[in-house]
Parts: C-alpha cells; structure tokens; sequence
C-alpha cells in the first residue's frame, strides 16, 4: 500500500493473481476501486495500512469485469457496486 494521491491509495494485491486496487478516501466516504481477487486477509491488511475497514467501505467502483478486478465484490455484500454499462 502506497499513497498516490490526497486520500487515494494503491493497493498491490499479489497473493493470487496481481491486481492493483484503489482506495479513494474523502471525509467519511471510501470508494474501493477495483476489489482484485486476493484473499480477505491480504486485502483487509493494505486497507488497515491506508486506515480503512471493509466495513468502511462505502461503494465499489468497477473499471470492468475481468475475474482478477472483480471476484472480491462478494466480501462487501449490501455496499453499492458502480461499473460502466459497456
């Protein structure tokens, strides 16, 4: 986890297939951009180093569907998901 922005973070997610996903973090709201496919613990680790919980989590945004970007949207059941209609 790295800060590449004022309240945007990278988050390397590399235990199963590499996947670079995005915290966006602006007052109370955090926006996960691209939830990856890595196990819970590895994603909850870089969330806590950026000082967020899953259960902070208050959307999802989806850049697009492909498996590695998208099969960690199950863990934030009830958050709203985003993504592009095309």
């Amino acid at each position: 986890m790295r800060a590449v922005g004022d309240g945007i973070y990278l988050l390397s997610l590399t235990e199963r297939f590499s996947c670079n996903s995005y915290l966006a973090c602006s007052g109370k709201k955090k926006i996960l951009i691209d939830p990856g496919n890595s196990s819970l613990d590895e994603l909850q680790s870089q969330m806590r180093q950026a000082g967020a919980s899953v259960d902070d989590i208050s959307a999802i945004l989806l850049t697009h569907s492909h498996f590695d970007h998208v099969a960690n949207v199950e863990l934030f059941e009830g958050k709203k998901v985003f993504m592009h209609a095309k």
